[in-house]
């Protein structure tokens, strides 16, 4: 190849190389000086706006109203600044109201705290379907769900039936009990009796408590932000135990609760305010902070209550209510309010000695009928469904410590679809006693979750059905066998539903 050809060669891919560096340098100083001119750095950015995050239930009352559920799973407290509303039915257009702007909303709070709950509730045939935060972020129900609440009362996906939202003491709960005089007496049969004693009973309810217990259960009851305290004392006679209830027209009662005649007792106090502390040792738990279940401990209590009911042992009459056996409150600090149903007193067992038991004598309880709750709130048209999936949350304990041995596969919990006018279950799915013995340590105490699904076949009849939850202590004694006592609680009841094709 001639000289100058080669020369030219050389400079033409020197031209190139020099074309590209000079390609590269203008790119890098884009990147460097012009690019960072066009964005926005993440650290400039609203921080709420990146940790935010509220999540909407809307669940309907017995009444036929409906309250909107603000969750808070976020990591920064949220501010309401607006709701959103439409007219029942769903026609018409959205409206945006400011909270605490007229009395058609009411809100709990505008200010959300991360894991806080907060309800709003609307009059005047309005449905609050979401909220506008601080931030300008809007947080709505899934559309879909919403037109089908407004039909059907209930719709896809998967919506709350018992959400724990609207429960805070047993006159609540009434709402949902198909038999509510099984409050008072024919619940429960029980080897050593409990007869209410005659308290006073206008609130507010000064009280002091003093006594040890085997079994404590101590949940909050919620009020918007606020709550108080819900106890159930289980116990028996010991010294120094006493209990002084005074109401505001200064009725009065003292029990001396050290007395050998109140071999057993069980004592409900509903809407606590006031010191209230558990004392195991050289352990001291402030209830108001740190609400559980504690066994076999102190109870000391000083302040005043909206309700206190004393169950103390008896001899004959008919078997006890529901009452002294089934507690309401929330249990875990989450603002779900579980309804516990518990038999349990003293002590463990297994198939060679009756499980419970007190001063050597047998403390024995069994449910007389399953305890039935109905949701009203969640009437289900038969003609557009044909099944129902049921997910429910609860836990489960008993206290057979060899329980194949120790009691029979009895039905424990069942889940179902209620007729109103024949008062029965057209369909129904249960759980046994020895698929629940598989969740559950004896000893000690130990409570574990339990999420479970129940598939129901919707009959095709025209009818309108409900969501119905039963449970209970199917076991008294047989010898020896036979005779666990349990606690169940039940915190979420939740329904989705597949339309007819």
């Amino acid at each position: 190849m001639p000289r100058r050809q080669r020369l030219m060669g050389v400079s033409e891919a020197v031209a190139v190389i020099l074309s590209f560096a000079m390609l590269s340098l203008i790119v890098l100083y884009a990147f460097i000086y012009v690019l960072p001119n066009l964005t926005t750095p993440t650290f400039n950015l609203n921080s709420g706006l990146l940790s935010e995050k509220l999540s909407l239930y809307l669940l309907r009352d017995v009444n036929g109203g409906y309250t909107l559920v603000i969750k808070n799973n976020g990591q920064v407290q949220s501010t309401v600044e607006y709701i959103v509303l439409v007219s029942a039915g769903g026609a018409g257009p959205r409206y945006l109201l400011k909270p605490g702007s007229t009395s058609i909303c009411s809100c709990e709070s505008v200010a959300v705290s991360p894991g806080e709950v907060v309800r709003v509730n609307c009059t005047g045939g309005y449905i609050p379907l979401g909220v506008v935060s601080s931030t300008g972020r809007v947080y709505t129900i899934d559309p879909e769900l919403y037109t089908l609440l407004i039909e059907t009362s209930i719709g896809l996906p998967s919506i709350p039936v018992y959400y724990g939202a609207l429960v805070s003491s047993m006159s609540d709960l009434l709402i949902y009990l198909e038999d509510q005089e099984a409050i008072f007496e024919g619940a429960v049969n029980t080897s050593m009796r409990l007869h209410p004693l005659d308290t006073p009973n206008n609130p507010p309810l000064h009280v002091n408590l003093s006594t040890n217990t085997s079994i404590l259960l101590a949940g909050f009851s919620w009020n918007g932000t606020n709550h108080t305290l819900n106890l159930l004392i289980i116990g028996y006679y010991n010294p120094g135990a006493y209990i002084l209830i005074i109401d505001s027209t200064n009725n009065s009662l003292y029990i001396n609760l050290s007395n050998r005649l109140y071999t057993r007792f069980r004592i409900k106090i509903e809407g606590f305010r006031g010191d209230a502390y558990f004392i195991s040792g050289q352990m001291v738990w402030n209830l108001n902070e740190y609400p559980n279940i504690y066994l076999y401990g102190r109870v000391i209590l000083s302040g005043v209550a909206d309700r206190v009911a004393v169950y103390v042992n008896w001899t004959g009459g008919p078997p006890v209510g529901l009452d002294p056996y089934v507690f309401v409150g929330d249990l875990d600090f989450n603002r779900n309010t579980e309804i516990v149903f518990i038999t349990e007193d003293y002590t463990i067992g297994n198939s060679t000695v009756v499980n419970d038991r007190i001063l050597g004598l047998p403390v024995v309880d069994a449910s007389t009928k399953p305890v039935r709750m109905v949701f009203w709130n969640t009437p289900i048209d038969s003609s557009r469904y044909s099944m129902a999936v049921v997910t429910i949350r609860f836990f489960y304990w008993d206290n057979s410590l060899n329980p194949l041995l120790d009691n029979d596969n009895r039905v424990i919990v069942r889940v179902g679809l209620y007729d109103n006018e024949t008062k029965s279950l057209v369909y129904s799915v249960s759980i046994g006693y020895y698929e629940l013995i598989r969740y559950r340590s004896v000893e000690v105490l130990s409570i574990s979750w339990i999420v479970k699904d129940f598939l129901l076949l919707i009959p095709n009849t025209g009818k309108t059905y409900y969501i119905a939850v039963e449970f209970q202590d199917p076991f008294y004694v047989e010898g020896t066998i036979n005779d666990a006592d349990l606690i169940i609680g039940i915190e979420y009841v939740g329904v989705m539903l597949t339309a007819r094709s």
